[in-house]
């Protein structure tokens, strides 16, 4: 199953060499001066809409199509298509002709929902005389390079559907990538395979970027570099299963082949043994927070650590090194010069509604009680909202228990390095703000260093973003602003739970998530700790609410009390066929959850 649509390539007349592109509609502004005064420059590309499936028997359509019977695609609608692109740029159907059919591409599995397809017709301008629109221009493919490559800051840009559609079939060259993944080469230069690997739901891929510059030139001579290769790949973090389609596109690879790891999280360093095999003369570059929770068995050899400034000499293209913690203390971005795009890893994510869950990662200083919380990367299809109501039983809610305890020890040891030796705290969090000091300043640091890691990629103007997960952004500034208004958004709405009477962590979460299913509350409960404790320290909070009462609700009282939540929700939607034992289960956990809430009241 895929989305499709319809790119037109509409040729000039006057100038065989150049077709049509059309200025793209930005995002609508957010109506906060704050967000709205940071504009991304002007994107340009082919024309396009969506291509409709329809049902049954096709009538013979207006535009002869040549070359579209030999294809799959007869039962689109192009007819309504092309009126529609044709309109778009201030053209009647009668203004164009020479209807062909050029390819059907396929996009790589990026994720999240189905992938889109887009299918090239070309055609031509009849009419000679005809003036183009304000928001159209004739452009060659040699005149879109210059856009595309050597680029300055906030200079006009060119999107995907020309590069995909056009230019880089136009570049004679041996095949980019040896793989039978497909994948995305934008910009020129750039190319995403994304892989399946142990990431969060809704994604299931991260994207490994290539950089192989098949010809070398001498721009990176003036430059002091903290590595040079004639290859670079970024974020190896594909699953067990993919190793050997990794190996296929690292073997043919320069043996000087630089290996740069945005950050620490399995989904992004599970390929590095494979690499380390296949080229041991491989220099891996990692922040030195990252470099330590990389274990000697995903790489022991060539490794340098950087912290942000620096840069890489790659076949003759700068890339720039960027600190940007805020989803971990050691999380880099990478900035390719030529084409001013942007690696930011997990700082955000490919989809259009920021999801406010990534981002942040929990203190190493808090006792193990906070790590019972969701945390993505642990918790691959072993999600709260898999029960099934009819099973629950005490058991199964012990085994997870445990389950999760078990989760977060294997994280302690795999990505903080901790010794099974040392003493773990499995009770609630401390009741006292002075003794939890460090966690705070640490949430707190996590916080800010997201805002002002935000704050840079802003500043930089990258021309598009290629996060590590789900497509490339195109808009990268209305998305950043998009991240910082969300999670400002979200703490006056916690503040305003507050202010009418919430004290507890289920009270907020629910106040503020009453719309969104049960099961996703955990993971938002973590957001909602961090963002009270964000607020506490900057003394926002109203005086009577009590954040040492509020940490004692984050533990075993929250998780009874959403626990009943889910399951009233269940009980509710399926209370025609639920059964005798059931109820009495869901009785069960009530008590257990009353039980809680009268504890925390009398304390």
């Amino acid at each position: 199953m895929a989305t499709y649509n319809l790119a037109l390539i509409l040729g000039n007349p006057l100038n065989n060499a150049e077709f049509l592109l059309a200025k793209q509609t930005p995002p609508p502004k957010f109506g906060i001066e704050e967000y709205d005064s940071f504009v991304d420059s002007d994107l340009w590309d082919l024309p396009s809409k969506k291509l409709d499936l329809v049902e049954g028997e096709l009538e013979p359509g207006s535009f002869v199509i040549e070359g579209l019977e030999r294809t799959s695609l007869r039962n689109f609608d192009f007819d309504s298509a092309i009126n529609k692109v044709l309109e778009q740029v201030g053209f009647k159907a009668n203004d164009g002709g020479e209807w062909r059919f050029l390819k059907h591409l396929e996009e790589a599995e990026f994720g999240p929902g189905l992938p889109v397809h887009t299918v090239y017709i070309s055609g031509k301008l009849l009419n000679r005389n005809r003036n183009l629109p304000g928001l159209c221009k004739w452009m060659s493919i040699q005149s879109c390079l210059s856009w595309l490559v050597d680029v300055k800051p906030s200079s006009d840009r060119v999107g995907p559907l020309v590069v995909l559609g056009l230019i880089n079939d136009s570049v004679h060259s041996s095949e980019k990538v040896n793989t039978a993944l497909d994948y995305q080469e934008y910009p020129p230069g750039v190319i995403i395979v994304p892989m399946r690997s142990r990431t969060a739901k809704p994604f299931h891929t991260t994207n490994l970027v290539v950089f192989a510059p098949e010809s070398v030139n001498n721009k990176c001579e003036d430059y002091n570099f903290v590595a040079h290769g004639d290859a670079l790949i970024v974020d190896p973090g594909c699953r067990a299963n993919f190793h050997k389609e990794l190996l296929k596109v690292v073997a043919p690879l320069s043996k000087k082949l630089v290996v740069f790891v945005t950050h620490h999280h399995r989904d992004h360093v599970d390929g590095l043994s494979v690499i380390q095999k296949c080229n041991p003369n491989a220099t891996l570059l990692a922040h030195k927070n990252s470099m330590r929770r990389i274990g000697k068995g995903d790489w022991s050899l060539n490794h340098i650590s950087v912290s942000g400034g620096e840069d890489i000499c790659i076949g003759g293209q700068r890339l720039n090194i960027i600190f940007a913690p805020g989803h971990t203390d050691g999380h880099l971005a990478l900035l390719h010069v030529d084409t001013h795009s942007l690696i930011v890893g997990d700082h955000c994510v490919g989809i259009r509604i920021p999801n406010a869950s990534m981002g942040l990662l929990q203190s190493r200083k808090c006792p193990l009680g906070h790590y019972f919380w969701w945390k993505y990367d642990s918790f691959e299809n072993r999600g709260f909202s898999a029960i099934n109501m009819g099973r629950l039983i005490f058991e199964k809610i012990r085994d997870m228990y445990l389950e999760v305890l078990r989760l977060k020890i294997a994280h302690l040891v795999q990505e903080w390095g901790w010794n099974r030796a040392e003493p773990l705290s499995f009770s609630e969090p401390s009741t006292s703000l002075v003794e939890n000091r460090n966690c705070c300043r640490s949430i707190l640091f996590k916080l800010l260093d997201y805002f002002q890691s935000t704050y840079k990629f802003i500043e930089l103007a990258p021309h598009v973003l290629i996060p590590m997960h789900g497509r490339v952004n195109l808009w990268p500034k209305r998305m950043l602003c998009g991240y910082l208004k969300n999670r400002r958004s979200r703490e006056l709405s916690i503040l305003e739970a507050i202010e009418n009477g919430a004290k507890t962590l289920i009270d907020i979460v629910a106040n503020i998530y009453s719309e969104v299913d049960r099961s996703l509350w955990l993971p938002a409960s973590s957001n909602v700790r961090l963002h009270v404790e964000h607020l506490a320290q900057q003394n926002k909070l109203p005086k009577e609410f009590s954040i040492q009462k509020f940490q004692r609700t984050c533990g075993v009282h929250f998780i009874s009390r959403w626990i009943w939540a889910y399951l009233a929700a269940e009980f509710l939607s399926r209370s025609k066929n639920l059964h005798i034992p059931k109820i009495l289960i869901g009785g069960a956990v009530v008590s257990f959850a009353m039980f809680y809430s009268l504890k925390y009241k009398l304390s």
